[in-house]
Parts: C-alpha cells; structure tokens; sequence
C-alpha cells in the first residue's frame, strides 16, 4: 500500500498527523517494504548498528513522508471535495449512473436558474446533443454546463 492509499484510508481515523506518519513507517517496517536509499543512509550512520540506523531511519523517513504530505494536501482536498459532492448528489437523489453519464449533473431548475434558460432551451439542448441529460424519478438532471 503506497502512502497515497494509506492517507486515504487513514486520516479521518487517526487525529494526530504526526502519529499517522509515524504508523504508516510502522506499517512499513512491518511489511519490510523500507525505502532501501533512506535504510542505507541511516545504516551508515549509525556505523551498521541496526538498532541505531532503525530509531535513525524511523525519524529521516517520517521527515520525509511529512515533506510528502505537504505535496499531496491539495490533491486530497481535491478528493474530498468531490467525495462530498458526491454524497451530497447521492443524497438528493442523483444516481450513481447519472453521474457517471453527466459527469458533473445538476437539477435542471438549478441549471435553468444558473443559466438563465428555459425548460424548452434545455430539453431542445438535450434534444441535439448539445448537454445530456438524465431522468431520475421524475426529477431532471443535466450536465452542469452552458448550453
């Protein structure tokens, strides 16, 4: 599981940022999937002393996954972002189905609204292949786009 995986499955679960890095190095040791470079630098250091270059390399790698997590904050707010999106869609009744086909739907009196067209506009769009659009229990929803 690569530190990406880990994060996501992980960083609602653990409060503290700085236990989280150091369970994913845990995690790592215990699979014995060490990054073999940072293993080497903190076996030298510590003159071949595995129990030094361990407690060394514990602390470089967990210096380095933070540097990482700096990178990837804004990719998993991203996510998060559309994971919430998501659920609230789903919640409003869109179907997973219209949102794979709509990529990103909306209501279409939320689209007329934003828009500023008609039901006639957006179903001769529809019509023409200009948006799609998806009827979900009597509810229409269309692609979050201008027509």
């Amino acid at each position: 599981m690569n530190f990406f995986e880990f994060l996501k499955n992980r960083i609602d679960l653990v409060p503290k940022e700085e236990e989280l890095l150091y369970e994913y190095v845990a995690h790592e040791i215990e699979q014995n999937t060490l990054s073999r470079g940072l293993w080497m630098k903190a076996l030298s250091e510590s003159d071949f002393d595995e129990g030094r270059a361990r407690s060394i390399y514990v602390k470089a790698r967990v210096a380095s996954l933070r540097q990482e997590l700096q990178e990837l904050r804004p990719q998993l707010k991203i996510m998060q972002e559309m994971e919430d999106r998501l659920s609230k869609l789903i919640n409003e009744g869109c179907t997973q189905e219209a949102i794979d086909y709509l990529g990103n739907p909306i209501r279409v009196s939320a689209h007329m609204s934003k828009y500023k067209t008609t039901l006639m506009q957006v179903q001769h769009a529809i019509s023409i292949g200009k948006i799609k659009g998806f009827l979900i229990d009597g509810s229409l929803w269309v692609q979050d786009r201008k027509i």
